[in-house]
């Protein structure tokens, strides 16, 4: 009778660890297609920009960069979850002999890790068109020439005063 007793704790036990071994896991697997899909959201974003900094529209370009920032705030919020449950998950999962790592797990990984080198690339794309964009314009105000005006047009005023007696 002690025997069934023990088997049945450490089935227990076992079936508990299994249950927050499948949490860590799903967890981790949510977190990684959520960040995953704000990294397809970024990239598209950026294929938004490039469009407006060709076209030169500021105003859409500035509305752009708000939403830029906001999507790279919420990657770094999923970053700052999923670092943990990737410790987690490696402690748990991945030297644990009963239970075969999740397979899927990898492959997100290297997902996420492709769609950030692709929003680097664009990223680096967007800056410098956005650096030849400011030389055009740089260039564009140095052709403007403002004329130069020896005499005031104000100051050519016939018949008009020119002091005022402040003794009467």
């Amino acid at each position: 009778m002690t025997q069934t007793t023990e088997h049945a704790v450490h089935d227990a036990l076992d079936q508990d660890e299994l249950d927050r071994r499948s949490a860590v896991l799903r967890r981790l697997r949510e977190h990684f297609l959520a960040q995953r899909n704000r990294f397809q959201d970024y990239l598209s974003l950026l294929d938004q920009e490039k469009d407006s900094i060709e076209r030169g529209d500021s105003s859409l370009l500035e509305r752009q960069v708000e939403m830029e920032s906001v999507i790279v705030g919420e990657i770094f919020a999923f970053q700052k979850v999923i670092d943990p449950l990737e410790q987690l998950y490696s402690e748990l999962v991945v030297p644990s002999s009963a239970v075969e790592p999740e397979e899927d797990i990898p492959a997100l990984r290297e997902s996420l890790s492709k769609l950030k080198d692709n929003v680097m690339r664009s990223n680096e794309r967007n800056q410098q068109l956005l650096k030849e964009r400011m030389a055009e314009i740089q260039g564009s105000l140095e052709q403007i020439r403002i004329p130069s005006r020896k005499v005031s047009p104000y100051g050519a005023v016939s018949g008009a005063p020119s002091m005022i007696d402040l003794g009467a």
